[in-house]
């Protein structure tokens, strides 16, 4: 699910196996009555997460408050070899900077290939 209104990030959520194995066997006998179990097993079952039914009771009725957890995560992973040196550099000194709790213009940072 997308986080926060950001393409970059999701949102992820964990649940116990009980919680989803209810939820899906309330929607399969749902979209099992009245159809042939061969007809009704050939089309993916999704349910959504925060949607609300009419009947609160209902397994499959907002799933994302069931769930034990969920996290925030970026949906690619930190690019760093496309970056290029400025960038690293950029990383580099920001990253020091805030760890040494001073403003990133003081941070002059030098690398050096030794051998």
């Amino acid at each position: 699910m997308q986080a926060q209104d950001n393409p970059n990030l999701a949102e992820v959520f964990g649940f116990e196996p009980e919680v989803l194995i209810r939820a899906f066997d309330a929607l399969a006998a749902k979209t099992l009555a009245g159809k042939s179990r061969e007809k009704a097993l050939k089309a993916p079952i999704f349910i959504a997460l925060v949607h609300q039914l009419d009947d609160k009771d209902d397994l499959r009725s907002n799933l994302k408050k069931k769930s034990s957890w969920s996290t925030i995560v970026p949906l690619k992973p930190p690019n760093t070899a496309a970056e290029g040196s400025v960038g690293f550099v950029e990383r580099v000194k920001r990253e020091f900077a805030e760890l040494n709790g001073v403003d990133i213009s003081k941070v002059l940072v030098n690398f050096q290939i030794v051998g």
